[in-house]
């Protein structure tokens, strides 16, 4: 299994870095420096303190969240609600209220603890900014599991440490790449005066994006934290709203803000959008381009897309849409791959020109006849009893005949397509039919 991989926060001056609750790892051997909270400046004195203070900070604001957790636990997989009625075994805090907080957890456990908090209290994570620093005199510290057993001739679970000063260089020195070959390495080492051995390669390859030509970056040497946040907030929004977007239309909505000499083109983007997002989703390709997914098959997601689109456009746009509108709605997608996929997905759908502006557009639109699937039903009568095939072209002539017009032409059905649909959607009566190429041939049971 691919490991998971470090990706390290964004600094400020003075080595102040932002909280990743993606990776509160990074927060190891660390002290908070400030928290804000919706907009809510919260005094911090240590981690312990902290989730006391926003605790002690709901209950007086009378949240509701709050008397669920006499009896949540916040952590998964934890049987210990968050607040206890008696005081626990090991290190816990007494609130004003009397219930107590079980906080004998290493520092990364806090982290995650004060996020699950907030969340549970209604606050969107994109709402907070949390910094803090490392202790005096410590190095970055960061481990991950299962370490090359022949680099590191070490059992799992190995820490390694990443000294500060690498990153500087690495950050100051060579933000335009770095490539983990002997010259480079010896000159890194020269720099920071620090031996560049195999393990220390290995944790700063697991730390850095790598591209596709095998030059590393920083992930801050990409783009900052908040645009990071910002990037993954978006992905989530629409996994949550669509289940699956286009990676290439995140790529473009954020172009302007990375850093172009790291990332190069939609490929590059999405080799990075794989290093920081760590949810559980898919990457597909379908129509060309490169799905973000909950699920290996996307295309009940995109059905569903389909139907949402043909909902809207009928309840929101009187049944007619173009495709500017369109790609405001659905920003999760190209208007080329949501061409496609209404092409194989709507049923009820159809893509025509209005005065030069290419449109979508529900069949009941079309202004037809109250009864047409009674004229459709006679025609058909009538073609059987001529014992023609119905055709396109025949389906066409004696709706034509019927209607005293020229069927296709008065509605501006000029797509075969949109024809077979059209009667498909229509079609009532006994025997079952389906189009095999351009003829409507009954279903054999």
């Amino acid at each position: 299994m691919e490991q998971d991989m470090v990706v390290i926060n964004s600094t400020q001056s003075n080595n102040i870095f932002y909280v990743d609750f993606n990776h509160t790892e990074l927060c190891k051997s660390c002290n908070p420096v400030s928290c804000l909270v919706a907009g809510e400046k919260i005094a911090v004195g240590t981690w312990r303190d902290l989730i006391v203070t926003l605790a002690e900070k709901y209950l007086a604001e009378n949240n509701s969240k709050m008397l669920e957790l006499c009896a949540l636990p916040l952590f998964p997989g934890s049987s210990r609600p968050f607040l206890l009625a008696e005081k626990p075994n090991g290190a816990a805090r007494q609130l004003t209220n009397g219930y107590w907080i079980y906080i004998n957890y290493n520092i990364p456990a806090l982290v995650d603890l004060i996020g699950k908090l907030i969340v549970h209290c209604g606050i969107n994570l994109e709402e907070v900014e949390i910094t803090y620093t490392f202790k005096k005199n410590r190095r970055f510290i960061n481990s991950i599991d299962n370490l090359n057993a022949e680099l590191q001739n070490e059992k799992p679970n190995v820490e390694t440490i990443i000294p500060q000063k690498v990153l500087i260089i690495l950050s100051e020195k060579y933000n335009l790449g770095f490539k983990f070959e002997t010259t480079m390495i010896r000159l890194l080492s020269d720099e920071t005066g620090i031996n560049i051995d195999h393990p220390l390669q290995t944790m700063l390859k697991s730390l850095m994006f790598c591209r596709k030509d095998n030059v590393y970056f920083l992930i801050d040497s990409v783009v900052n934290a908040e645009i990071r946040r910002n990037i993954i907030s978006t992905a989530d929004a629409w996994v949550n709203q669509y289940g699956c977007f286009e990676c290439s239309e995140l790529y473009k909505l954020f172009l302007d803000e990375i850093n172009s000499n790291c990332i190069g083109d939609t490929k590059d983007f999405e080799d990075f959008f794989r290093k920081i997002y760590k949810k559980d989703i898919y990457y597909v390709s379908r129509y060309g381009t490169q799905f973000v997914s909950t699920r290996k098959n996307i295309s009940d997601l995109l059905e569903n897309i389909i139907k949402k689109i043909a909902s809207e456009i009928y309840d929101d746009y009187d049944g007619v849409i173009n495709e500017d509108e369109l790609k405001c709605r659905f920003t999760g997608f190209s208007i080329e791959v949501l061409s496609k996929m209404i092409n194989q997905y709507a049923k009820t759908l159809f893509k025509m020109e209005i005065n030069g502006i290419t449109c979508y557009q529900t069949f009941d639109t079309l202004g037809l006849p109250d009864d047409f699937s009674m004229l459709l039903s006679d025609a058909f009568s009538q073609i059987s009893e001529l014992g023609l095939e119905p055709t396109l072209d025949v389906l066409n002539t004696v709706l034509s005949i019927q209607m005293g017009v020229n069927f296709r032409n008065k509605y501006s059905i000029t797509d075969n397509q949109m024809f077979r649909r059209l009667i498909s959607m229509y079609y009532k009566p006994e025997p079952q039919r389906e189009w095999k190429g351009s003829i409507f041939v009954e279903v054999l049971k």
